[in-house]
């Protein structure tokens, strides 16, 4: 998340959000793929909420970027801290009717429970309240050192809202790249509830970002999906194997597979070449 100038720029593309670190939403997640080469940093690609304590809400489109086995969420203020957790994501359940950006949410299950509390859903009559409503922006995407994987937090405005979304304005801060699927949170009796998925906004992050509503989508979609994930027996996938200390892509065997043995029919060639060398050295090595 970064701070907005008074600049607008057309909305496009995805987005993030900026603002400052954050330490009370502990149960918003960074979502992560895993690198394949022990040279290449593991990425925070978007952002989720636990909405059950195995269960993330997130954007439909963050899924493209999240291969399958090769997944994780992180609990933690920063994907880098020693005591973030870094949990397995073993199934993922797309909106069936996202065409992008209708739909734009999905849920993820964990390997296991992420041990925090879940962060509540507006209800169904939720509607157009969240017009006008200063609203909190969570995320671990871009802030204005363009670095991301540490979570943020800030306000914002909500200003204008569709049949499927709302729109935000900063004051002072914006989704930005890498905060796509986390929450804009609303106070509802003093407790705060997520009432928006982040879904796309404009590339410099300084006009505005639009946000899937959620409370369009729990009948049809969030509230069934996560009965059925409740049910799912997945089991976890295995861990990546990881690079050894100060290994590197041959040594540390994360990408690589193991070098293959030396045939046992190799022995008598390399005999016969090391004797014929011997030979020649024997014969030509003391002429001038």
């Amino acid at each position: 998340m970064t701070a907005s100038d008074d600049r607008r720029v057309p909305e496009l593309g995805p987005l993030v959000v900026p603002g400052s670190e954050d330490i009370d939403h502990h149960a918003v997640v960074a979502l992560v793929a895993l690198p394949v080469s022990c040279a290449a940093p593991a990425q925070a690609v978007c952002t989720g909420t636990l909405i059950a304590p195995r269960i993330v809400l997130t954007a439909a489109h963050c899924l493209k970027s999240l291969p399958s086995g090769r997944a994780e969420a992180v609990v933690g203020r920063s994907i880098d801290a020693a005591d973030a957790r870094h949990i397995p994501i073993v199934e993922t359940l797309r909106h069936p009717g996202w065409v992008s950006p209708s739909h734009d949410v999905a849920l993820a299950l964990l390997a296991e429970d992420a041990g925090v509390a879940p962060i509540a859903l507006v209800d169904a009559t939720f509607g157009a309240r969240i017009a006008d409503s200063l609203v909190t922006l969570v995320g671990y995407g871009r802030d204005q050192f363009e670095r991301t994987g540490t979570r943020r937090s800030g306000t914002a405005r909500a200003f204008e809202t569709t049949p499927e979304h709302f729109r935000v304005r900063p004051e002072p801060v914006l989704s930005c790249s890498g905060d796509s699927g986390g929450p804009a949170l609303v106070a509802v009796d003093g407790v705060p509830r997520i009432a928006g998925v982040a879904s796309y906004g404009d590339p410099m992050c300084v006009g505005v970002a639009t946000y899937a509503r959620v409370d369009i989508e729990l009948a049809a979609f969030i509230e069934p999906g996560v009965e059925r994930l409740r049910h799912t027996n997945t089991p976890p996938p295995p861990a990546p194997e990881p690079c050894a200390k100060g290994g590197t892509e041959e040594t540390g065997g994360c990408a690589l597979p193991p070098r293959a043995p030396a045939h046992a029919g190799d022995a008598p060639i390399l005999l016969l070449t090391l004797l014929a060398a011997l030979a020649w050295r024997t014969r030509f090595g003391g002429r001038a």
